[in-house]
């Protein structure tokens, strides 16, 4: 008999076509299995006791486990989110795709002691002001998720090419980072490099809980960046955009948090909007013990845009002066950032370059292109597979944008 068990996977009958089982891959990712594939390796049943489970009765451990294997990419090309139904892409260490080059996933180094590291894409709300235009009203075509070893993998090998310095990690998804299935265990990774001094963790909090934030901690977390945008009920609502926002939920948690590890409360300040908030979170702040650090909103020509952007030297003006008012400091001037060595570029912007297609992107007909062992987000092509020129039109950052030739 055959039992095969996996972490990342959960098999249901599929509740629409009786004829397909339903994977459930990290936790919010599904694709359909054909009941006939299945029972080309044998007959087969579901475990009634753990969803995680698939059995083969008349068949032998390893055969079954190469047969099943052999069905998974046929499963990941049907990927999607459960969220909003994007197809999804899955970027493993076999993928082809590289983990340097792209502002969605991956790996960010901006030259500095900070990198940024992004397991998922795609988001739980609806902000009305998201700068990368996630959540149920999104534009964007495409889901992304990283496989967790590849990630720490990778990340260790530009650690170790950057030296003997110490790294400040800064979990920062465009969406929810908690929404990754194993977000304990990708910290518990990056706690293990030598080089890394603090992980961070950027999120709007709502999947959080005590026991969650207990394990995060044991597994190294040592920062949480809050994402609180108002105090009040129908505000705080109204910008998460869903009426299932809990504001007294998010207050809890930062409560609790705060007395746990450095926790920061990030709103953004959107002029004539949430202005009144802004002096309510101040002070919430200062009476549960968290830093504050309030974000001027920037208009992205991406995202959404509720209000114009304040000029950053009024900006600074009004952070200034509410910090006398409330006896804080509001405007940081970070001495501990500091430059790094950087992976070198490939190319440079106006370069003509071969690369080879393997995905479409996020945003309109965007396609995933590989050359150099950086990923490349093409415009201006209708291919899906194969050879395209690409004109590089951004390098900064290793991060590349092209156009198609």
């Amino acid at each position: 008999m055959a039992e095969l068990r996996f972490d990342d996977f959960a098999f249901a009958e599929d509740s629409a076509d009786h004829a397909l089982l339903r994977v459930r891959f990290l936790d919010i990712f599904y694709f359909p299995l054909l009941k006939e594939d299945l029972a080309k390796i044998g007959d087969f049943s579901l475990d009634e006791q753990d969803a995680h489970k698939i059995l083969f009765p008349y068949e032998s451990q390893a055969r079954a486990e190469r047969k099943f294997k052999m069905l998974l990419p046929k499963g990941f090309v049907q990927l999607r989110s459960g969220l909003n139904q994007n197809p999804t892409l899955y970027v493993h260490s076999n993928s082809g795709i590289p983990l340097i080059g792209s502002l969605a996933f991956g790996i960010v180094d901006r030259g500095t002691n900070i990198v940024e590291v992004k397991p998922i894409t795609g988001c739980n709300l609806n902000c009305t002001f998201c700068s990368v235009d996630e959540g149920s009203s999104t534009r964007k075509k495409t889901d992304i998720v990283v496989e967790k070893d590849y990630l720490i993998d990778e990340l260790r090998k530009l650690l170790e090419y950057k030296g003997d310095v110490k790294i400040d990690v800064y979990i920062n998804t465009h969406g929810e980072p908690t929404l990754y299935a194993d977000l304990e265990g990708l910290i518990a990774g990056i706690r293990r490099l030598p080089q890394v001094a603090k992980i961070a963790l950027i999120t709007n909090g709502t999947m959080l809980n005590e026991p969650r934030i207990n394990a995060f901690i044991a597994a190294g977390l040592t920062q949480l960046d809050l994402s609180i945008n108002a105090l009040s009920h129908e505000k705080a609502k109204e910008l998460a955009g869903t009426n299932v926002y809990n504001i007294e939920h998010i207050k809890r948690i930062a409560r609790y948090a705060a007395s746990k590890l450095h926790l920061i409360l990030a709103p953004v300040w959107l002029q004539g909007i949430n202005d009144n908030e802004i002096e309510k979170i101040i002070a919430f702040a200062k009476e549960i013990g968290a830093t504050v650090g309030i974000q001027n909103f920037l208009n992205y020509a991406p995202g959404r845009n509720p209000t114009k952007e304040l000029p950053m030297e009024d900006f600074f003006k009004k952070l200034q002066e509410l910090g006398k008012k409330y006896a804080v400091e509001l405007v940081r001037r970070d001495h501990t950032v500091f430059s790094t060595r950087e992976y070198p570029k490939p190319f440079k912007r106006g370069d003509c370059v071969s690369a080879i297609i393997v995905a479409r992107g996020r945003i309109g007909q965007e396609r995933l292109a590989v050359a150099e062992g950086r990923v490349i987000a093409v415009n201006g092509t209708n291919k899906d597979a194969g050879t395209v020129r690409v004109k590089i039109v951004r390098d900064k950052n290793n991060i590349f944008i092209g156009t198609a030739l």
